[in-house]
Order: structure tokens, then sequence, then C-alpha cells
């Protein structure tokens, strides 16, 4: 074989390898298992605030799923006026116990009173499950103060439709 019989069968070889990893990604999407927990939990939110507006009262629940992902972490967040929400994560670990990591959500959308799952994976945080609420969301026994709330997994939540407001609250 001549040296340009060689390079025309590596690039050739090349090109296989190319089309059949493009093949690959395009028939076989990548799995985000995070990004597939949210839109689950985001379709049964939904759901529930569906029954809230009937009348009926929804409840929501978040698994804190502890499996072996131990960084990703999911939030229901309530973006009343703001695109933006934030909190301060006290760190745990070797060499960080005890610090403050500021945790910052963004909802994507203009409109007010969007609510989002959210997760957070390595400290960055992730909003592709929102929907815009017909009214304001409430927490009882949380603030409003800057414009949003933020409640973690791992608790039961009821959803009322109250006058002219969705109420949240733990049971």
């Amino acid at each position: 074989m001549t040296i340009g019989q060689i390079s025309g069968l590596i690039l050739s070889v090349a090109v296989v390898f190319v089309l059949l990893t493009l093949l690959v990604r395009l028939f076989i999407p990548i799995f985000d298992k995070g990004d597939e927990i949210s839109k689950s939990y985001f379709d049964t939110l939904k759901k529930q605030i569906e029954f809230a507006d009937d009348g009926e009262g929804g409840e929501f629940f978040m698994w804190d799923i502890g499996d072996s992902d131990k960084d990703r972490e999911f939030y229901l967040v309530y973006f009343g006026e703001t695109i933006e929400a934030s909190f301060f994560k006290i760190l745990s670990g070797t060499f960080s116990a005890g610090k403050r990591q500021e945790i910052k959500f963004n909802s994507f959308g203009q409109t007010p009173n969007r609510i989002c799952v959210c997760y957070v994976e390595d400290f960055k945080s992730t909003c592709n499950y929102c929907e815009g609420l017909k009214y304001p969301a409430l927490f009882e026994g949380k603030s409003v103060d800057k414009g949003f709330w933020i409640e973690g997994s791992g608790h039961r939540l009821g959803i009322k439709l109250q006058g002219k407001n969705y109420v949240f609250s733990e049971i």
C-alpha cells in the first residue's frame, strides 16, 4: 500500500467513526436524571394546582431521594414579582464545614407569579420546568418580602386556593 492509500483508509475510518457517533447521539439522547426527575415532579405539581383551582385542594411532595446523587437537591421555587431567587446554604464536609454558599435560581421568564421545580447539582441550579400561576402564591409561615419563596424536598405540601391567592402549607 502506498502512503496515499493508507491516508485515505485512515480518513475513511475516521469519517465512519464520526458518522456512527452522530447517529448514536441522534437516536439515543443523553439521559439527564435531574431533568427527568424535575419534569416528573413538575407534572405532578401542575395536576395538584388544578385540584386547588377546582376547590378540592391539592398535595405535593418531593422525595428527599438520598440516592447515589448526594449532591443533587430539588426545590420548589416561587418567583412572585422577580425572576431571581436565592438562599444561603450552610456547607458540610471536611474543609468547608460551616461556610455559607449562595444558591441562586432563575425562572427565565418575564411574567409574575412563576413557580418552578429546580434542582441544584455542584452548586449550579437548573430551573427547566416553570409555569406562570393565575394568582400569587403564599407559603404559610414564610415571608414573601423579597418576592419569592423556596421549599426543599422532603416536605409534604398542601395547596389551596383562598380568595385570589394560592396558599401552600406544610402538612
